[in-house]
């Protein structure tokens, strides 16, 4: 930015592009922290309970099931 735009002075654009920053990333993620974290104190206050934790069914085998191996058998021709 501060080769592209050089006919602007170097102090002025660097301090609107970290305002542009502090106000768009910092102050939203700041906003949330508060909010997330009063919700988290009330619910801590109130009792709350956490919520239960469905149990997930695993696709992946559980069990070795161990099938005896026939032999093949060989045709006559």
């Amino acid at each position: 930015m501060l080769v592209a735009l050089w006919q602007f002075d170097k102090e002025d654009l660097l301090a609107g592009l970290l305002l542009f920053r502090l106000l768009y990333y910092v102050v939203p993620f700041g906003l949330a922290l508060v909010v997330l974290g009063g919700r988290e104190l009330y619910l801590f206050l109130r009792g709350t309970p956490p919520p239960p934790i469905p149990e997930i069914p695993s696709i992946a085998p559980t069990e070795v099931v161990e099938a005896p191996i026939e032999p093949q058998q060989r045709t006559a021709q």
